[in-house]
């Protein structure tokens, strides 16, 4: 079963762009859409939605989360203001792609809603009622079938069917006190947490409504009738959680050993925190297998690899600012270091808005893109959607000394963020406390030109570009800072005077990047010799009016199983997919393979007896082929067939040594040879000058 990981959140809002968080293991995610439809609205990735009371009224907000690492980023655009009476519930159902909120009518009962978190419409269904006739649903939770389960006052754990209104007694609940339900979608359980300052965990089955005790929490840094009312599972055995009444604590939950972990505080703000909600789409570069169809060639092989079935391998994004319309396009390159071959995989993938973009990368750990552009006067991080092009505000960057001339950007394989400063300044951003501390310092010779940075994956360091046509690179050990001269080399612009700003470490000790400032030239560069060359020109062979700004590999190593095609593999298999990151991040998935031969190739082919016994000379041939027959059978026959099937000569012989064939009239190209025997067949190919 497809597990979709969406959850809502009814938490405090605050203004600030950044919350303290902490860091947890990787999640797994087998839920890849391109896109996650709500209500007719197309949501962002790793959406984190929160409703609060604040001032009277209640708001609606989005924070970006990420549970891999839990960072924690508000949305300040997408605030809502929405007139409703106090919500107990949301949650969002991946049977019918709708989320649905319990909220208080205010005439004594609690009625089931559908929430758009886009508009912020909401759609009453009517009252919920258990089958005792209790009116105070208190939590609510959607399995992956879309089942609905509701916690009541009265004691009760009830389904509920929100087309009928009709609910059914599963259980009794094991605790009172404020009540959170989540499903875990990894072991098919319901969790549920009950009483205040130390709340006890409990799994459900969601089939008996027999509860077991896990434990008790302690919720950090609360005090007084602080509960786990918005207990929500994200995966990998963990659950987020707010502490409610005015704590205001935003905490993380190891269902496996019971310990919390504070996420965020949103104070000062004094609200209600009341539910949780996250949505976890597709991420924007994530791995995803494709099925595809292939054809047997004239030589008997099936082209294919792992770019045949999944589009996560050798892509390198360029972002640039288009001359003619002045927005940001991403365009996508399939580009493979190992041969530098290069073609347009989609000419303009999204856009972003016409501030000047800087640079962008990728967070292997978070599977999420990162970009750097001007935002106001400063250049500031942002959250970048490859899928819409959606940009969420981080913050400003600042170096320690205060330059705000930020230059470029890179991650290492840990989810470590350096940004390089016109300064010459290197720093170490913490996106978990959304500080900058000082790490290196390249000195006055880095501060020339197009400035660039780059993570070398295979040697654990960082390399430095600086200069107008003339670069110097120099690395950056990632143990101590130390600063050490690489090469120097001359970009291949054609006297155009670019830089090497959007340098990017693709392996083997090879870097790519582009000339920008107008020239656009895509060129490598060998780290050991600092021979630089010149692999593509986007304006004259993809007619883009761009200018490159930085470019963005993400390589994948892919493997195969099976990991190649014979003749009798035509027609459809089934092949799976491990794809692994540099950060090591491992994604699985399969494939649907087509085998087609419209040609017979493979009909042509019967490989019976040792091809040692037939030597076929000269190979090209001219006008006369010959024929050594070494077997003790005699040869019975020989046709010859054109790369379309066609059959063009044919030769009836019964033959036991050599053997002269007359090959003048065929048209130079690639031919199929059969030799037919009583012992059986074999094709070899012949071409013929």
């Amino acid at each position: 079963m497809k597990k979709c990981y969406l959850t809502l959140i009814a938490m405090l809002m605050v203004s600030a762009s950044l919350f303290a968080t902490a860091s947890s293991a990787p999640i797994d995610d087998d839920c890849t859409p391109d896109e996650l439809n709500i209500g007719g609205s197309i949501i962002p990735n790793n959406s984190l939605y929160a409703i609060t009371f604040v001032d009277a009224a209640f708001n609606f907000g989005r924070f970006s989360y990420f549970p891999e690492s839990d960072g924690l980023f508000y949305d300040a655009g997408a605030a809502l203001n929405i007139a409703m009476s106090t919500p107990f519930a949301m949650d969002y159902n991946p049977a019918d792609g709708l989320v649905y909120a319990i909220l208080d009518n205010g005439s004594g009962t609690r009625n089931f809603h559908i929430l758009d978190p886009v508009s912020g419409s909401i759609t009453d269904l009517g009252a919920v009622v258990s089958s005792s006739g209790a009116t105070n649903p208190s939590a609510m939770a959607i399995d992956s079938d879309g089942v609905v389960y509701i916690t009541f006052g009265s004691g009760a754990i009830e389904t509920y069917d929100p087309g009928t209104g009709v609910a059914t007694l599963l259980g009794t609940l094991p605790a009172a006190g404020g009540a959170g339900l989540t499903y875990d979608f990894d072991n098919d359980r319901l969790i549920y947490g009950a009483g205040t300052s130390n709340p006890s965990i409990w799994d459900i089955n969601p089939d008996t409504g027999v509860a077991t005790f896990l434990f008790n929490i302690t919720i950090p840094g609360a005090s007084g009738s602080c509960t786990a009312q918005a207990v929500q599972y994200v995966g990998n055995n963990k659950a987020i959680s707010s502490s409610t009444f005015d704590c205001g604590i935003i905490y993380t939950i190891d269902l496996l050993t019971g310990a919390t972990v504070s996420l965020a505080d949103p104070n000062p703000f004094d609200g209600s925190v009341k539910q949780f909600a996250y949505i976890n789409a597709s991420t924007p570069s994530g791995p995803e297998c494709n099925d595809a169809t292939v054809e047997v060639q004239s030589d008997l092989s099936i082209p294919f690899n792992g770019g045949t079935v999944t589009n996560a391998i050798n892509n390198l994004y360029a972002i640039d600012l288009n001359a003619t319309g002045g927005i940001n396009d991403v365009h996508l390159y399939n580009y493979d270091p190992l041969t530098d071959d290069i073609s347009v995989k989609t000419p303009v993938v999204t856009s972003t808005g016409t501030d000047q973009f800087f640079a962008m990368d990728y967070h292997p750990i978070e599977n999420q893109v990162y970009i750097l552009q001007n935002n106001a006067s400063a250049r500031s991080l942002f959250t970048f959607d490859l899928d819409t092009g959606a940009t969420t505000l981080i913050d400003a960057m600042v170096s320690p000394l205060g330059d705000v001339q930020a230059q470029d950007m890179t991650f290492g394989s840990d989810g470590a963020l350096y940004v390089t400063f016109q300064s010459g300044e290197i720093g170490l951003y913490d996106l978990s406390t959304g500080t900058m501390n000082a790490f290196a310092d390249v000195g006055t010779a880095g501060t020339a030109g197009g400035v660039g940075l780059t993570y070398d994956f295979e040697n654990s360091r960082l390399l430095h570009a600086s200069g107008t046509a003339n670069i110097d690179v120099n690395a950056i050990s990632l143990a101590d800072a130390s600063v050490s001269f690489v090469v120097s080399f001359t970009v291949p612009d054609g006297g155009c005077g670019g830089t090497s700003q959007g340098i990017e470490y693709v392996g083997g000790n090879k870097v790519v990047s582009s000339t920008t400032f107008g020239c656009d030239t895509v060129y490598t560069v060998d780290l050991d010799t600092g021979v630089a060359v010149a692999i593509r020109n986007p304006a004259a062979d993809d007619g883009f009016d761009v200018r490159i700004k930085d470019l963005m590999y993400i390589g994948m190593d892919v493997s195969l199983s099976p990991a190649a095609f014979v003749c009798d593999d035509i027609g459809v298999n089934t092949v799976d997919v491990t794809i692994t990151d540099y950060a090591g991040n491992v994604y699985n998935c399969t494939a649907t393979v087509t085998i087609e031969d419209p040609n017979n190739f493979c009909g042509l082919s019967v490989d019976e007896f040792d091809a040692a016994q037939v030597v076929m000379y000269p190979n090209p041939a001219g006008d006369e082929l010959q024929i050594q027959w070494n077997a003790n059978e005699p040869l019975e026959a020989i046709t010859i067939f054109d790369i379309t099937g066609k059959q063009v000569l044919n030769v009836a012989l019964n033959q036991q040594t050599g053997l002269s064939v007359d090959v003048s009239e065929l048209a130079a190209g690639l031919y199929l040879v059969k030799f037919q025997s009583s012992a059986g067949t074999a094709v070899q190919r012949l071409i013929k000058q």
